[in-house]
């Protein structure tokens, strides 16, 4: 089917769509994945971030192609499929600790399909990196003792990217990471582009409006503890004053957990009075009987339920 179609290659320019600014930020992180070459089970997806955002078909379906032939180790590879772009910088080490004498990993930010992600290629690179003088120096991913710890890591970091717009080394919440390391963080310079736009001041009048389905949405509760409480109130007609009410939260409250998720590129704003327009559509409006990719992401922006 169209869905599990696979496209890999390098990063190039994306096609622009109709219904995205052309000078938009890069596009939000999704997930972040680390997947493995197990000796015994094959290629597999072993941690991700937020956890089950990626479904076991899928991690199996396309690990095969995020761990490919040791001949692209060391370089960014792209991978897009079922509706997913994987964007990844695999690693190959050769040591006789491991068991065929290699370990190959790699760990991909996970974005939408069709949407920009080249900013975010110099910051895959320097992820790679870490990881790799973390098990070079320490076998941080493959000990018993410090394993299981690559998921805490990999949250981390997806906050800082999330958040900041920047990969902290440590991450967020990974104090325990080996002191002394030669560990680098990448990079301040990225943070204006690789966050989406956030008003400085978001006002209580306002109608916070989803831009992607809710399951995205709910794979932000740890970001947002309050998402659970502000949800079902995010129907595009309450005002930010009228969700505090109904959640039983402050106004203050709600528009910090509205801010956070402007930053994961979830939501937006509108003003209460934008909610009663009427919209007349342009002329192309018959595109959409003609272009059925066009009709597809049409769908995809109203977000039917």
């Amino acid at each position: 089917s169209g869905d599990a179609r696979i496209m890999e290659g390098v990063l190039g320019d994306e096609e622009l769509s109709l219904f995205r600014p052309s000078a938009k930020p890069a596009a939000p992180l999704r997930c972040i994945i680390y997947c493995e070459f197990d000796p015994h089970l094959g290629p597999r997806v072993a941690f991700q971030s937020p956890p089950g955002y990626v479904t076991a078909d899928v991690c199996d379906a396309l690990a095969d192609h995020l761990l490919s032939s040791p001949d692209l180790c060391g370089r960014l590879i792209s991978v897009a499929a079922f509706g997913l772009r994987f964007v990844g910088h695999p690693e190959l080490l050769l040591d006789p600790r491991y068991e065929r004498n290699q370990l190959i990993f790699n760990t991909c930010l996970v974005f939408e399909a069709g949407t920009e992600a080249s900013t975010y290629t110099p910051l895959v690179s320097s992820l790679a990196a870490n990881l790799r003088h973390l098990e070079t120096e320490h076998l941080f991913l493959t000990s018993q003792a410090t394993r299981p710890l690559t998921q805490q890591v990999l949250d981390g970091m997806r906050h800082d990217i999330s958040v900041h717009g920047e990969l902290r080394m440590p991450p967020h919440g990974c104090d325990f990471l080996p002191q002394g390391s030669q560990l680098t963080s990448f990079s301040a310079k990225l943070k204006d582009s690789l966050l989406p736009a956030v008003p400085e001041t978001i006002q209580q009048h306002e109608v916070p409006v989803l831009l992607t389905p809710t399951s995205t949405v709910e794979s932000l509760t740890n970001s947002v503890p309050t998402l659970p409480r502000l949800l079902p109130l995010l129907d595009r007609a309450l005002t930010i004053k009228d969700i505090a009410q109904r959640a039983q939260l402050e106004v203050e409250e709600v528009i910090s957990a509205v801010r956070q998720l402007m930053l994961h590129g979830v939501i937006r704003t509108i003003d209460q009075i934008a909610v009663n327009n009427v919209y007349v559509p342009a002329w192309r409006i018959t595109d959409l009987l003609r272009n059925t990719q066009l009709m597809s992401q049409f769908c995809a922006y109203c977000r039917p339920e």
